[in-house]
């Protein structure tokens, strides 16, 4: 996936997203992505007691995509 940086954002490729989409990444999984096009905003915490290694962000970008490419 091509992704820009800017200003502690990442971009998203505007065929998936639209254009502007964006997300930020914080420690071990903490990550929200906004998708201003479709009026979107997806939000993933991650309790490290239950899941000490994370979530990766590649999860969390492929289930925000397909959650992007349902809404209208």
């Amino acid at each position: 996936m091509r992704q820009g940086y800017g200003y502690r954002w990442w971009t998203l490729p505007a065929a998936s997203w639209r254009k502007n989409g964006l997300y930020g990444a914080g420690y071990d999984g903490q990550i929200i992505a906004v998708v201003p096009a479709k009026r979107l905003a997806v939000v993933q915490t991650v309790d490290l007691k239950r899941n000490p290694k994370g979530i990766r962000t590649s999860a969390f970008v492929d289930l925000s995509t397909e959650i992007a490419s349902a809404s209208p």
